[in-house]
């Protein structure tokens, strides 16, 4: 998986200022949490939570999370669970963090990437992605930053369901089986007037 490295400072949570007090300093107050740790409030630089949205919106993204504490310095491997804004001005408030066990699992949004030329496209038909990420659920062993799918035996009027799809080993998907991938459409105007496709698994 894609990393990026942070830097946190444990934080004083008994002054109610605190936090604006921080923001004044171009830190943004957080929390850093899991299933075998206790919460841990910290505070990071506001430049570095930005950086790391600008990697796909930080999703996906493994943060190695190093927090300061007086004298002493732990590292944790985490993942951007939310972000609270201000709703005027649009910067960052408050930010939640993570912290992953190797012995439980995770659920990650993996981005979808359709490889080929399916087989109805060749005949005029209008390839349809319906997901472009799969919500699933794995140890962190088994994370990948994406799936490939071979849309290519796709032919006019076909659709891919997540049953459909073989993926590695480990990950387990968290949708329908019968909830639809992608599929190819009819060129248009052919069997149905323009428009009227589906555009979704609702569709219909």
């Amino acid at each position: 998986m894609e990393s990026v490295q942070i830097s946190a400072q444990v934080r004083d949570t008994k002054k109610k200022s605190a936090s604006r007090a921080l923001r004044r300093e171009g830190k943004i107050p957080g929390i850093v949490y899991g299933p075998d740790i206790e919460p841990i409030a910290i505070s990071v630089k506001e430049k570095d939570l930005l950086g790391l949205l600008k990697r796909k919106g930080g999703k996906g993204v493994l943060i190695e999370l190093s927090v300061e504490a007086d004298a002493s310095t732990e590292s944790r491997r985490c993942l951007l669970k939310e972000i609270q804004w201000e709703p005027i001005k649009g910067k960052p408030i408050h930010v939640d963090l993570y912290a992953i066990s190797r012995a439980h699992e995770i659920g990650m949004d993996i981005p979808i990437n359709f490889v080929n030329t399916p087989l109805g496209v060749t005949k005029g038909g209008i390839f349809e992605p319906v997901l472009r990420e799969l919500k699933v659920h794995c140890l962190l062993e088994n994370m990948i930053d994406r799936i490939d799918i071979d849309v290519s035996p796709l032919d006019i009027g076909d659709s891919l369901h997540v049953k459909d799809l073989n993926l590695p080993a480990g990950i387990k998907v968290k949708l329908l089986e019968d909830e639809v991938v992608a599929t190819v459409l009819p060129p248009s105007g052919e069997g149905e007037s323009e428009g009227s496709g589906p555009t979704g698994p609702d569709a219909g």
